[in-house]
């Protein structure tokens, strides 16, 4: 135990630090298996028609439920093992990795708890300690291993990677130790230790002295998410065969299938092994009946899983399309669950204050505290209980968190209200916790057995699955009995020993069921079976596999047929040509059997000889059919011939003819470059050799000279015929050891083109033979061959199986909660996308930035302008060796910044961020000294830059918008950018906008020509259609990841020359050192795009970016929507028009009813003409509040009205606004991106949301926090801190509990509102 000295200089002990190691594996597990569960679900749509219902409701959610269950499990598994991310199976929309982290995090935070509020039912923790005296090995062994750890990582020698792996082999120690998996999953504080012990040696502490002494605690966590489905006793049997070694591969309706099957095998022996039909019959019954039997089994099992996975889903906080039936139908039966968030507010509101102070309770309040907790332990008893959830969360990746906030908030109610018992009056003889058990006993019977209670749901749920499970039976039987019959016909195909309908032409010997009806009906004799083959004289004699011919010992002779051991006819006699013979036909046909006889003419070969063009007729395989264009004649007629005319020689030694190999050959060795020539064309035959466009051309005769054998010519100018192969046993010999050449020509041609399976040749020599006249090959000729068939006698049939075909509805999809919320765009996905570009990659690198630094500095203009920049940059570089005068200007520069932006990095960190602050500004410097459309930087930059290759190669440019209207509105200028540096540089590309926001950003078509803009629910259509090669993505959205969509592989989409990928935080403020005490800042969002394209292009794009009014233009249709919006709401000519937009995203960024209420009666009395446009929200719950308002306001005489209009007449109502009042919200944004004059009002950074058009309007403490660098409110948009969130009606709603303090933009003063409008 570490010891240290209190101020009083007695020793005291220091608290050891803990590690923390949770085994997450049963996590880990669920998460697989919740995924797997969500991925076997399918839409209505994807399960309704007619194909749909075999391949999807009868196969993949019936026989083959779990063969792709298992698929799918694996798949999960795949994804969470291989991430390290228990979210990572998510999809439609995926989880961002840090969610897993700070999932993690809170499971770390519960296990380091006291309190026994915070260990659930399950889950094991304990605190690695010696006992008795004795050394605790494991625990002596893992402080070892996690004390080397931590100095290695102190140190420096390893880092965040190397660490996680050397942490995942001690992992994977301690799970052997404890009994665990090989690889199991751990939540632990490891990594936070090692960093707090670097950053201690980073500040003087030396390795030796860390304090390393730590308190371990290990645990077992298992999901904060707990229903479970209640199986009876089949059930787990049928578990037990799942979880064997072949139930990975078999689920109900298989095992139910199987049975099927055997009582198949059973039945088909039944004729034979069965002592009779009754027999048969009884086993057919029997299998029907169980068939049915294991369908409703099934069907029973898989309700009650449904029943369990919506529940879980539920609680999780995800959702569903409204049209779902079978959700709604589980809905009908899901317990009365409430929020996690809600109950910890609810809590928190009857104890303690806004400020966080503990309320002094009356009796009364202490009564309703108590019963505030009572509900919340009720509903986690019966949650451990019946594996049941009653507490659900507001996201799957905040159920962690959710979940201890509410295990502490419960923990620490119980200490605060046992204090109050001295100071509360107190029923007599009842202390706090004989209250509280009594309240929960209380509120545990009414959630059980109340109305709408537990009992009540599992009642209607039990009625209704044995329902369905009859149904599912009888239907089970039903088309158990059909599908049988049918499948009975399909194995017939297939089976030597059966017959079917369909098959009678190729049947076996005992019938299918439908086959012998046939029979029955039409009279029909059956048919024969599979048949063998024996040879009679010279003909064949085809039998059933059951019968043969055996020859006859008598007298007479002949054959006797044989029915197994069983003799059916005797004295049978063929021709001597194999026929069967009149009288022995006649005579078999007595006994039943039909035969029938047919002499077939069969090809056969022979040989023979035939004529050179019929030769190459039939052998098109040897041939090439060439077409000659022009003879390199040297402009000689003939019969003159001369030059490489003559060239053409036989190759080998001396001449002879033969290589080496024994091979024919000829040579155009001797060939000279100009020595074939035609007019203006030449041949260099020893190039073309080469190349590979010469070939030899060898025609067998003079009327097969259009398809001679063609034969390549090798580059060093030699041709080789082997004389093994057709065509040098065709066309050569060899006399006294000389190659003969037996064809008629033997060409040398120059391929020039193919055309219609013609080459287009020009010939360069020929060498002539006399040609081969006839050739001897193989021809054919008919033989006949005679053929008996013999049938076979009467066969019985089979039953067919009945089996257990049942079609099913698998549940539908779910969504995260406020996934493809439709609404003015209030709603925020907080998931992100994976993969940011770090935009320094694009900016110049050291090298072009040296250049471009001497390049300034030397420039007779340049340099003295802005020497005080390089003289800054001087003292940064050469630091220490600076006066002190000068070091302690840079020291307090670095005291100042660590003060105000509350920061706490080191004067070597300070250093390197000023140096690259100076870097920029060069960077700035030259292109504010260029003109519009000029290039500053030096020439490497243009060679070099990803980006400029990526937008000079891309076809198209695709870019995506994030979905909140705001983050979409302010990215507009990257459309703007793009459209300027194409047309300075003349280039032309089309240009790609992904937004859901396509109607409102509609009039971005009609700005930008080359724009097209999609939906997202029309992206899939549109790039399946069209596959441009070359596309350059910039994606602003924070959750956009399908770049497959695109055409993009993983590979591309990681090179910064085909995706750029930010969202708002990723865009760098630039400033421009004007003098040196002034500089010109690009600090807005529209200015940092802007500018940041610009240094990053090399390319000044604009004259002036902060003098921009506007990036959205008004619509082409402004004039015709706005005179009916005005007569809509009687607005008249003379009207100062102020539109108001009041919903936020969420609530405390909004400005509460009573506050606009002042703010519109103070405009209106200060313009008596004066017309308010309040834009009616689409939630319901804010149209009510404000529509409220607003008719008090009209009753007073207000000339103000609601205005119910689409995103698609936004333009025309914001263009017609002489004035526009939003909260922090994206219509404000729009409108201030129009140009018009709009007030907002801000808790975040106002300068850098705003648009040319925004005048902000700060709350109390804005700039405060501003100017320390703060995210202002955080809680604000999660409404982690919200008392009453969006449920209560108080003036509460509108703030956040941030640090202690209540907050909110209804924290503003109108006034301010009112004197900013002025």
């Amino acid at each position: 135990m570490s010891i240290e000295k209190s101020s009083g200089g007695v020793p005291e002990k220091k608290e050891k630090k803990k590690v923390v190691l949770v085994d997450v594996e049963d996590i880990r597990e669920q998460a697989v298996h919740e995924a797997a569960e969500r991925a076997m679900t399918e839409s209505k749509e994807n399960s309704s028609g007619f194909l749909n219902f075999f391949k999807k409701r009868i196969w993949k959610h019936g026989l083959a439920h779990e063969y792709y269950r298992q698929k799918e499990v694996a798949r999960a598994r795949e994804a969470i093992r291989k991430n390290e991310d228990i979210y990572a199976a998510e999809q439609n929309p995926a989880i961002e990795k840090t969610a897993h982290e700070e999932a993690m995090v809170a499971i770390v935070e519960r296990f380091s708890q006291e309190y026994k509020e915070t260990l659930h039912t399950g889950e094991t923790r304990r605190a690695l300690k010696d006992e008795k005296g004795n050394v605790n090995p494991l625990k002596d062994e893992l402080s070892r291993e996690i004390s080397h750890l931590v100095r290695e990582y102190a140190s420096g020698k390893l880092d965040d990677d190397n660490f996680n792996e050397a942490r995942k082999t001690m992992f994977n120690g301690l799970s052997a130790k404890t009994g665990g998996r090989a690889d199991a999953m751990y939540a632990n504080n490891l990594l936070e230790i090692a960093r707090q012990a670097r950053m201690a040696v980073e500040h003087g502490t030396a390795l030796e002295a860390l304090d390393l002494d730590f308190e371990i605690v290990l645990g077992k966590a298992k999901s904060s998410v707990g229903t479970e489905a209640n199986y009876n006793m089949v059930d787990k049997a049928i578990e037990v065969l799942r979880k064997s070694p072949i139930g990975t591969l078999v689920n109900e309706s298989t095992l139910a299938a199987g049975v099927a099957i055997a009582s198949a095998v059973t039945l088909g022996l039944g004729r034979r092994v069965l002592t009779s039909k009754a027999a048969a019959w009884a086993t057919f019954g029997a299998s029907a009946v169980l068939a049915g039997a294991f369908t409703g089994i099934a069907e029973n099992k898989r309700f009650k899983e449904d029943r369990k996975q919506h529940a879980r889903e539920r609680a999780q906080g995800r959702t569903w399309d409204e049209n779902s039936p079978r959700r709604a139908e589980m809905e009908t039966f899901s317990y009365e669950m409430r929020g996690a968030q809600e109950l910890t507010s609810k809590l928190h509101e009857a104890l303690y204050a806004p400020s966080g102070e503990k309320r002094v309770l009356t009796p009364e309040q202490l009564e309703s505290a108590i019963g505030e907790l009572a509900d919340i332990e009720a509903r986690i008893q019966l949650n451990d209980r019946e594996k049941i959830d009653l507490v659900s969360y507001s996201d799957p990746a905040k159920v962690e968190r959710e979940r201890l906030n509410l295990d502490i908030a419960r923990a620490k109610a119980k200490v605060d209200m046992r204090n109050l018992e001295a100071a509360a009056n107190l029923p007599a003889g009842k202390s706090v916790d004989e209250m509280l058990a009594l309240a929960i006993e209380a509120r545990t019977a009414e959630l059980v057995g109340g109305r709408g209670g537990i009992a009540e749901r599992n009642d209607l749920f039990n009625k209704m699955k044995s329902k369905r499970a009859w149904r599912a039976a009888t239907i089970g039987f039903v088309g158990g009995l059909a599908a049988g019959t049918v499948g009975q016909e399909i194995g017939a195909l297939f089976n030597d020993q059966q017959t079917g309908l369909a098959e009678r032409a190729v049947p076996g010997a005992n019938a299918t069921v439908l086959e012998h009806f046939r029979q029955l009906i039409t009279g029909d004799t059956p048919p024969v079976g599979p048949l063998h083959e024996i040879i009679v004289g010279n003909g064949k004699v085809q039998l059933p596999e059951s019968m043969t011919l055996v020859a006859s010992n008598t007298n007479g002779g002949g054959y006797i047929l044989m029915h197994g051991k069983t003799a059916l006819a005797e004295g049978i006699q063929f021709t001597k040509d194999g026929v069967l013979d009149a009288e022995s036909a006649k005579m078999l046909g007595e006994h039943g059997i039909l035969t029938t006889s047919t002499v077939e003419q069969i090809q056969q070969t022979t040989k023979g000889i035939v004529g050179t063009k019929q030769y190459v007729e039939e052998h098109p395989e040897l041939t090439k059919r060439v077409q000659r264009k022009l003879w390199y004649d040297n402009d000689t007629p003939k019969p003159v011939f001369d030059k490489n005319e003559l060239k053409l020689w036989w190759g080998g030694a001396k001449n002879m003819g033969i290589d080496a190999n024994g091979n024919y050959s000829f040579s155009i060795k001797q060939m000279l470059p100009g020595g074939s020539y035609h007019g203006n064309l030449s041949a260099n035959a020893g190039e073309l050799a080469k190349e590979g466009k010469l070939r030899m051309l060898f025609s067998i005769s003079a009327d097969t000279q259009s398809r001679p054998i063609s034969v390549p010519i090798d580059a060093d100018g030699t041709v080789h015929i082997d004389p093994n192969s057709e065509t040098g046993k065709l066309l050569f010999k060899t006399v006294n050891g000389k190659a003969q050449f037996l064809g008629r020509f033997a060409e040398v041609a120059q391929v020039m083109s193919s055309h219609n399976d013609a080459d287009q040749v020009r010939i360069l020599a020929t060498y002539e033979g006399k040609g081969v006249p006839q050739i001897a090959t193989e021809v054919p000729k008919l033989v006949p061959s005679p053929r008996t068939v013999f049938g076979a006698p009467p066969s019985d049939f089979d039953l067919p199986p009945v089996l257990p075909i049942f079609g099913r509805k698998p549940l539908e999809p779910v969504m995260r909660p406020s996934k493809d919320k439709e609404s003015y765009g209030y709603g925020y996905y907080e998931g992100r996308k994976r993969g940011f570009t770090d935009l320094s990659i694009y900016r110049n690198g050291s090298e072009s930035l040296a250049m471009l630094e001497q390049r300034v500095r030397n420039n007779k203009k340049l340099g003295p302008k802005y020497s005080y920049v390089f003289e800054r940059l001087d003292q940064l570089n050469t630091f220490d060796g600076l006066p002190e005068e000068n070091k302690k200007r840079i020291k307090d520069n670095h005291e100042h910044y660590n003060d105000r932006y509350q920061a706490n990095i080191s004067l070597e960190e300070f250093l390197e961020r000023e140096k690259e602050r100076s870097r920029h500004q060069i960077e700035n410097i030259a292109i504010e000294e260029a003109k519009v459309g000029e290039r500053p930087f030096d020439k490497s930059f243009y060679h070099e830059s990803p980006l400029l290759k990526g937008l000079e190669r891309a076809e198209e440019v695709v870019i995506c918008f994030d979905e909140a209207i705001g983050d979409a509105v302010l990215t507009v200028p990257v459309i703007d950018v793009l459209t300027k540096y194409l047309q300075q540089n003349k280039q032309s590309k089309k240009l790609v906008l992904i937004t859901k926001h396509d109607k409102l950003l509609a009039s971005l078509t009609e700005q930008y020509k080359n724009l097209t803009i999609l939906n997202p629910r029309s992206t899939k259509t549109y790039f399946s259609t069209h596959r441009e090669p070359n596309r350059f993505v910039i994606n602003a959205s924070k959750s956009f990841d399908q770049y497959d969509m695109l055409g993009l592989t993983p590979e591309k989409v990681t090179d910064p020359s085909n995706v750029l990928s930010v969202d708002w935080e990723s865009w760098q403020e630039e400033e421009y050192p004007v003098s040196a005490g002034k500089k010109v800042r690009y600090y807005t969002i529209p200015a940092r795009i802007a500018r940041n394209f610009e240094v990053m292009l090399g390319q000044r794009l604009y004259k002036d970016i902060n003098a921009v009014d506007h990036f959205i233009e008004r619509g082409k249709n402004f004039e015709t929507e706005s005179d009916v919006i005005k007569k809509k709401y009687n607005i008249a000519p003379d009207a100062k028009l102020f539109v108001i937009s009041a919903g936020a995203s969420v609530t405390p960024k909004e400005y509460s009813p009573k506050k606009w209420k002042e703010v519109i009666s103070g405009i209106a009395g200060k313009f008596p003409n004066a017309q308010f446009l309040l834009l009616d929200d689409p939630n319901p719950k804010r149209r009510e509040r404000y529509g409220t308002m607003v008719d008090a306001l009209m009753k007073r005489g207000v000339k103000i009205s609601r205005a119910d209009e689409g995103m698609d007449k936004m333009n025309t109502v914001m263009s017609m606004a002489d004035y526009v009042l939003t909260p922090d919200t994206g219509l404000g944004h729009y409108a201030g991106a129009l140009g018009k004059p709009t007030v907002m009002l801000f808790l975040a950074d106002a300068s850098l949301w705003s648009t040319p058009g925004s005048r902000p309007v700060r709350h109390r403490i804005a700039n405060q926090m501003y100017y320390r660098n703060k995210k202002l409110f955080a809680p604000a948009w999660s409404q982690q801190g919200s008392y009453t969130g969006n449920q209560g009606t108080g003036e509460h709603e509108y703030f956040v509990n941030d640090g202690g303090i209540l907050v909110g933009a209804s924290d503003i003063d109108p006034k301010e509102v009112l004197n900013k409008i002025k």
